[in-house]
């Protein structure tokens, strides 16, 4: 439903403007006659998606996803809220690279310590610049290992490092990822 009743002055009906869930079909419809009969009233069992999340197997939110949620989705309660079962966690506050306000995250499966280590997944061109398409200073080979001189920069899709490597010293720029979207360093984590 949109807005709030509105109420016809001539007859006293208050009548609503709203869709049928699950249809396209919309329009108006009668909340409250001129005799007072309520044919409409508030529900509680319905909720709105306002960002997207995840639909979940079972109650605990590490438990298997079922499918996206995409806003504007309606979900219809099944059984009374209930608190998650959970361990107790460690939180951190973190601040994105990227930008945005601070946050408290809860440490687990979804963050991981980040490290200066990195190894080659596959081979590719060490740069001069922190622009890819500056001159290429060598080519890294698969396995290879090196070591960020400072933080990724860039978005999170484009993120580039500054490296050195480990065999010669050599210091140039990579990418974490492919243009296609492969790993082209991979964290050495302790």
């Amino acid at each position: 439903m949109q807005g709030s009743a509105q109420v016809d002055p001539a007859t006293g009906i208050s009548r609503l403007q709203g869709q049928i869930l699950g249809e396209e079909t919309s329009g108006w419809v009668t909340v409250k006659g001129n005799a007072g009969t309520v044919f409409l009233e508030p529900c509680t069992k319905h909720y709105a998606v306002t960002r997207p999340g995840t639909l979940h197997r079972a109650l605990s939110s590490s438990s298997p996803a079922v499918r996206p949620l995409l806003a504007g989705e309606v979900l219809e309660v099944l059984e009374p809220a209930k608190q998650e079962p959970q361990e107790p966690d460690r939180v951190v506050q973190l601040r994105p690279l990227q930008g945005g306000s601070p946050t408290w995250v809860s440490v687990g499966s979804a963050l991981k310590q980040w490290s200066r280590q990195y190894r080659a997944a596959r081979a590719f061109l060490l740069r001069a610049g922190q622009d890819e398409a500056s001159d290429s200073l060598r080519q890294v080979t698969k396995g290879e290992v090196l070591e960020a001189t400072g933080l990724p920069s860039g978005a999170a899709g484009g993120q580039r490092l500054r490296l050195r490597a480990k065999k010669d010293n050599l210091v140039g720029w990579a990418s974490l990822l492919s243009k296609e979207g492969e790993k082209l360093l991979i964290p050495v984590l302790s």
